[in-house]
């Protein structure tokens, strides 16, 4: 839905684009196909270093999907995710944990904590308990301890004082631990929400063992994560804001469903839900931009009921199916807007027949 004043134009000398936009019937077929095919083009292409591959998708569920499928077919595979990972309550009440237990008075981290769990982030109780500390000009924990012990009255504060009383709590418990100890303490074991974040802070704690220097070093993790090059043997699996300036020999930008790309926040502004939609929609761009030879635009018609929740999926309507729940999806808007010149979706088994990958014996 753009227009340039000097169009863009194809260059006769070049071989026609290696082009496809498929329409899968489940997100299972869509995860299985997607990795076979990356499969098999390396397999054909001995000399193209298995980081000439790139998976690109808006949903770390569908990502990290598609990396296990790529090494249980023997490919080392990565994905790179874990910004999303805070968007889990245990995994960012964890993060907040770690950051007020080495900074008490980081006001983000005091924000963060008191809103979770709650359906709105507790707005309306936080916006009152700042507007108290600014009359006294005091900061909020302080004016939440003194209402805590009882020497002030805030009132509809019974929430906040709740999760402050956690808070010191959990600081008690954690305060002398550092290491390995200090990761399973904030991100438990058997928690698998935060498995991802846990992971990575395990690791990190080896040389980083007190809490200042695992919180830099994990800070540093989630916001700047190396990225293996395009030369290594690493198939790389990453979100659609992480590709730009990237590119590959072969690229798959999978789980193109509507609320998830674009994801728009129904709730804010007019002015700010388009904001939103230009800025996905110049995310997408890049992606696609992202291939240098096999460009593979992906989406899934149905999926697990609760991987859409979880995912943000806009769901069409709800079926069952061999009494599992189903969501139906639809296909991103942008893929309607590349316009006359993109090839026609196709199936799976069209993809497979005219890629020419067969799907992989079962056992």
């Amino acid at each position: 839905n753009r227009s340039r004043e000097v169009p863009l134009r194809p260059d006769p000398h070049r071989p026609p684009a290696d082009l496809f936009i498929v329409q899968h019937r489940t997100l299972d077929d869509e995860v299985a196909a997607v990795a076979e095919f990356i499969d098999t083009y390396l397999n054909r292409h001995p000399d193209l270093p298995p980081g000439q591959a790139l998976v690109l998708t808006p949903r770390r569920v569908i990502g990290n999907r598609i990396r296990d499928s790529l090494i249980r077919l023997g490919r080392n595979s990565l994905s790179y995710f874990l910004e999303d990972q805070l968007k889990t309550d245990t995994a960012a009440e964890g993060y907040a944990l770690l950051n007020l237990l080495v900074t008490p008075g980081d006001r983000t981290a005091l924000r963060a904590w008191l809103g979770i769990g709650g359906t709105d982030g507790r707005r309306g109780a936080y916006r009152r308990l700042r507007q108290a500390a600014e009359r006294s000009g005091r900061e909020p924990s302080d004016v939440l301890a003194a209402v805590a012990a009882g020497n002030e009255r805030l009132p509809h504060s019974g929430t906040l004082v709740e999760r402050w009383d956690l808070l010191q709590q959990r600081l008690g418990e954690i305060r002398e631990l550092s290491g390995l100890e200090l990761v399973r303490a904030l991100w438990p074991t058997e928690n698998e929400e935060s498995e991802d974040i846990r992971l990575i802070a395990e690791n990190l704690a080896v040389e980083n063992s007190e809490p200042a220097e695992l919180l830099n070093a994990l800070r540093e993790a989630i916001t700047q994560p190396e990225l293996p090059g395009s030369d290594s043997d690493i198939i790389r699996v990453m979100s659609l804001h992480k590709s730009k300036g990237l590119t590959a020999a072969v690229v798959v930008v999978a789980g193109c469903m509507a609320g998830a790309l674009p994801k728009i926040d129904r709730d804010a502004p007019q002015a700010e839900q388009d904001a939103q939609l230009e800025e996905q929609r110049r995310l997408f761009y890049v992606a696609i931009t992202r291939a240098t030879q096999s460009l593979v635009i992906s989406s899934a018609l149905t999926m697990a009921w609760r991987d859409a929740l979880a995912a943000g999926i806009d769901v069409t309507r709800r079926g069952f199916e061999g009494g599992v729940s189903v969501a139906w999806t639809a296909a991103s808007r942008f893929i309607m807007e590349l316009g006359a010149a993109a090839p026609r979706p196709v199936t799976t088994a069209q993809w497979r027949a005219a890629a020419g990958f067969e799907k992989a014996p079962t056992s």
